[in-house]
């Protein structure tokens, strides 16, 4: 029986042996599965980080390049000739930890090589690619995970819609009809971000015409007598922000001075005028006759008076008005033939009257039916005034003014033609 007793006892210890195995094979199959879960969680949410670490740093690369791009859109139109906008997307991607010496790879396509821009200037493709190394996942491999991203952004030097907008946000009258002034909006909206009830006002026999009207105040015109606002009407509407915002004023170091005090201009004959620094404006009577060359007048103090009866040209011309006193207006309002036209290529483009940002002055043009002005004017808290007394005077392709004021006795034309008119800029990503 003894004999039976250490037999059976024995049985249990082989039993409680076998059993110990078994719990250690059984430990090492279920931690697979547990260190995959840790891997998983572990290295993905760190794969996760970097990924938007990676996105982020993509997207800001590409917008780089758009900037530069856009800097340099009036020379290479939207494409990267002297490989500024390269240099930019690569400089940032370096910044923020992204380039070869880490053993990234940067690659920047301008156009972009693939997606909604391929081949289209004006925009820039950035790829990245960065290498993750594991932690808890190195029990299924030794390489090093690679985390990848891409952007694409897109730069526009855009045509600004709008015939006129007139940036005042309150106050009544801002766009003020008066008289018997027809005048006549083509192919363009007219936009008042006046809050006012009658933010626009047209009174006497005085008519606006325009395919639309966005007027920010409820109802936001008022009309009295036989005046009238001829087209769609929409009320409420948001405020529009000033397009030019951006647009930097010429830099007169850049230009040559050409008159070191008031230029006055008088009697008859022909004169030719080069562009650069009038320091004390330019005054125009008499019977003499202008031609502007193409390029920059820069008024420092006196504005631009031509109140005579010559003829006065110019084109792919801008006139910058930076006044000293209350009196530096713009001032055109002679008897004789006027033809300007804004520069066709450059920042400038599209613009033939600029007035400093903060400057208050007038520009006023009056028209006898020798008026053809193709560009837009430009004053950000100045007053642009009309003044018709003739027919079919054509006095801009767009007014950008804190306020407008529309007399006379004639016809005022502002025809909106793409190519002539301001450009503002648009920087986004698109995918």
């Amino acid at each position: 029986m003894a004999g039976m007793g250490y037999k059976i006892l024995g049985y249990f210890r082989n039993l409680a042996w076998r059993r110990r195995a078994q719990v250690a094979v059984l430990t090492a199959v279920t931690m697979v599965p547990v260190l995959g879960a840790v891997a998983f969680v572990t290295d993905g949410g760190v794969l996760l980080d970097q990924r938007r670490r990676v996105q982020a740093t993509a997207d800001a690369a590409a917008l780089a390049a758009a900037v530069e791009l856009y800097r340099y859109y009036p020379q290479y139109g939207g494409l990267d000739a002297n490989g500024a906008a390269r240099a930019a997307a690569l400089d940032l991607a370096a910044r923020a930890g992204y380039s070869s010496a880490n053993g990234c790879t940067v690659e920047v396509y301008i156009p972009p090589s693939s997606g909604l821009g391929a081949g289209k200037p004006g925009y820039a493709e950035v790829i990245i690619r960065a290498p993750q190394q594991r932690m808890f996942s190195s029990i299924f491999g030794s390489d090093a995970l690679s985390v990848a991203a891409r952007a694409v952004a897109r730069c526009r030097w855009s045509a600004i819609q709008g015939g006129l907008i007139v940036l005042k946000p309150n106050g009544r009258a801002t766009l003020n009809a008066v008289g018997n002034a027809v005048v006549e909006v083509r192919r363009a909206g007219v936009y008042v971000n006046s809050g006012d009830s009658a933010g626009a006002l047209a009174v006497g026999n005085a008519s606006v015409t325009a395919p639309n009207f966005y007027f920010s105040g409820t109802p936001g015109y008022s009309t009295t007598g036989g005046g009238a606002f001829r087209g769609n009407i929409t009320s409420g509407q948001t405020p529009v922000p000033d397009p030019l915002a951006y647009l930097p004023p010429p830099d007169p170091n850049s230009l040559p001075i050409r008159s070191r005090q008031t230029l006055r201009l008088s009697g008859s004959g022909n004169v030719t005028l080069q562009p650069g620094v009038y320091i004390g404006g330019i005054s125009i009577s008499g019977r003499v006759n202008v031609t502007l060359m193409p390029g920059i007048y820069y008024l420092q103090g006196g504005g631009f008076q031509s109140t005579g009866q010559g003829d006065l040209i110019g084109n792919n011309v801008l006139i910058y008005n930076d006044p000293r006193s209350p009196a530096d207006d713009i001032n055109i309002s002679g008897l004789g033939r006027v033809e300007i036209s804004a520069p066709t290529t450059g920042p400038y483009q599209g613009l033939v009257f600029y007035q400093r940002r903060d400057a208050t002055n007038a520009i006023s043009v009056s028209g006898n039916g020798n008026l053809r002005i193709r560009g837009a004017y430009y004053a950000a808290h100045g007053t642009t005034r009309f003044v018709g007394n003739g027919t079919g005077n054509l006095v801009a392709t767009q007014v950008i003014s804190s306020q407008i004021v529309l007399t006379g006795n004639g016809e005022l034309i502002v025809d909106w033609v793409e190519s002539q008119v301001a450009r503002t800029r648009s920087l986004g990503l698109v995918e």
